[in-house]
């Protein structure tokens, strides 16, 4: 791992051209003097900039051992960060790995682009702390990608530097971040700056422009400033935004003109993606109005939507600040008798920090309709209200439906509560039919009580499925028992799977803590720079206590301020 300014490749690298086109070239007949025929085709196929031919390319030149073409091949890569052709080999099958390899190399020789795109991966895959550290640094070469970057990333937990961040971007001329901060500054309360970062970034073009003139409109709208929220909403109309002609009906209702508020709720019904949304408010209107006719043949129409479009209606009239009209829409939806509404409202209400509210439709779900899915997420809102008790009675109800995410939930709970012997006894048949997590739960019951040898199997039966947290917990299992040279195959096997992006959602972190105990494994066997490289990467994913363990390891080497830095880290993350 390098961690001086010289190019990767050697001294000699720094001679090589900067253009993808040239490097192709040069690699190319590289290949064509050693009588490479693949390696040529190869290089030909790159030039339509395919990120599997990329990785292709990157194996092929490792198993030939040629320093020159290795070094082409690195600046390659370290040039088509620039052409965005590393945002695609992410996601592609098998990409990951292979991109962070490269990615850092580029990034460690001093390459800003580089430098982002590996924290772009590394915040994919969950691994918030690396993600900071190489956006910082890229952020500092200048990289307005980057301060986009620690914006997302710090929005949760550090929202006065996110907004800072989020507002380097902005002023580099990114109209995407233009958007967000007019999210975020409606979202505070801050509307006169909210209306200048949509007026901006509808300004700025593709690609949320055509979104921050409807936010616009509708802002205005709710601010009484009709004129100008007509011309915003006219444009999203033109644009093609959903729900952008009911806005414009409702603010023309607003001000006494009800056959101009009609028309854009026709057209809406004829033609938009709101049609049954639309067809409910001009049955409303039209009853109001005295015409039963119409209204009749509108609802007619409108409820072949399902009440699902009520709760879509609900969410438009509330956007418009008509909040208690929007409340007698979602009460009718959830009036309907379908449990599936129900439940999305409570998604909803839970979605938007109303917990009371939430309670209230999950509770009719699962109390009226008798339905497992909503006894479980009444029971999952429950536990995070500290009501663990009255939680388990709804998980145990929704276990008795059927429900496996019920009988896992039950299982947590009764955990929580104490009454381990009775969750390993409701998690047993589950298991035993074949559910992973709950077999992996009992495994955990099973280690804590000590019985190995029952942890184990069920342990093992859980990472057949090659989820890589269950291959993880084995690895980590046998580690602790002194079986490292089993342990080692299912830790590598659980990294290897976190970072398939067939088997994970982007975002989600898979198996962090493999990092750690192949950390462990390799200081055990005093394979140094290997459990300095893994502890690295624990650290960077943020696993807790590797900070300070990965600091323990620079302090050896003498890098004390890197070292003081992720201590600093590790105490700020609670590691």
């Amino acid at each position: 791992m390098r961690n001086d300014d010289t190019p990767a490749g050697g001294e000699g690298a720094a001679a090589l051209p900067a253009a993808p086109e040239e490097l192709l070239e040069r690699l190319a007949e590289r290949f064509e003097a050693l009588g490479d025929e693949r390696g040529a085709e190869l290089a030909e196929d790159l030039y339509e900039r395919s990120p599997a031919v990329m990785r292709e390319l990157a194996g092929h030149v490792s198993g030939a051992g040629d320093p020159e073409a290795a070094a082409l091949v690195e600046a390659l890569w370290t040039a088509l960060a620039d052409d965005g052709v590393l945002e695609a080999a992410r996601y592609e099958d098998g990409g990951i790995a292979g991109a962070e390899a490269w990615l850092r190399r580029a990034a460690e020789a001093g390459h800003p682009p580089a430098m982002s795109a590996l924290a772009g991966l590394l915040f994919d895959l969950g691994r918030h702390p690396g993600a900071e550290r190489w956006w910082r640094r890229a952020a500092a070469h200048g990289d307005t990608g980057a301060a986009g970057g620690l914006g997302a990333l710090l929005e949760r937990e550090r929202p006065a530097e996110a907004e800072e961040w989020y507002r380097v971007a902005a002023d580099a001329g990114s109209g995407f971040h233009m958007f967000v901060l007019g999210n975020l500054c409606r979202g505070r309360g801050r509307l006169d700056e909210a209306e200048d970062w949509y007026a901006a970034a509808a300004a700025a073009g593709p690609p949320r422009a055509e979104d921050a003139a409807y936010n616009l409109g509708v802002l205005l709208a709710v601010r009484g400033r009709a004129d100008e929220a007509r011309e915003w909403l006219c444009r999203a109309v033109r644009e093609g935004v959903p729900d952008a002609r009911i806005h414009l009906a409702l603010l023309e209702r607003g001000r006494g003109r009800a056959e101009e508020a009609a028309e854009w709720l026709r057209r809406e019904a004829e033609e938009g993606s709101s049609r049954f949304a639309a067809a409910h408010l001009l049955a409303e209107w039209s009853a109001g109005a005295g015409d039963t006719g119409r209204a009749d043949a509108w609802r007619r129409r409108a409820d072949r939507g399902g009440p699902g479009e009520m709760v879509r209606l609900g969410v438009v009239l509330d956007e418009h600040g008509l909040a208690d009209e929007a409340r007698e829409w979602w009460r009718r939806a959830g009036g309907q008798g379908d449990a599936r509404v129900r439940m999305d409202l409570g998604s909803l209400f839970h979605g938007r920090g109303l917990p009371d509210e939430a309670e209230h439709w999950y509770r009719a779900a699962a109390e009226v309709d008798d339905c497992g899915a909503a006894a479980m997420y009444l029971g999952e809102l429950l536990r995070e209200r500290g009501r663990t008790g009255e939680a388990a009675d709804w998980a145990r109800r929704s276990a008795a439906e059927g429900q496996p995410g019920g009988v896992l939930l039950l299982g947590r709970l009764l955990a929580e509560l104490d009454r381990a012997d009775e969750a390993a006894e409701r998690l047993l048949p589950a298991a035993e039919e074949g559910v992973p997590a709950a077999g992996h739960l009992l495994a955990g019951l099973l280690a804590a009580r000590g019985e190995d040898a029952g942890a184990e199997e069920w342990f093992r039966r859980a990472a057949e499925t090659g989820a890589p947290e269950y291959l993880g917990d084995l690895g980590v299992f046998l580690l602790e028992r002194g079986r490292s040279a089993e342990a080692e195959p299912w830790l590598l096997r659980a990294v290897d799977a976190a970072q398939d992006p067939d088997r994970l959602g982007i975002g989600e972190p898979g198996d962090l803590t493999a990092l750690y105990g192949l950390g462990l494994l390799c200081a055990g066997q005093g394979r140094a720079d290997e459990a300095f490289a893994w502890f690295e990467r624990a650290a960077e994913a943020g696993v807790p206590g590797a900070a300070d363990r990965f600091a323990a390891l620079l302090d050896d080497r003498g890098r004390t301020a890197e070292a003081a830095g992720w201590r600093a880290r590790g105490t700020a993350a609670g590691a």
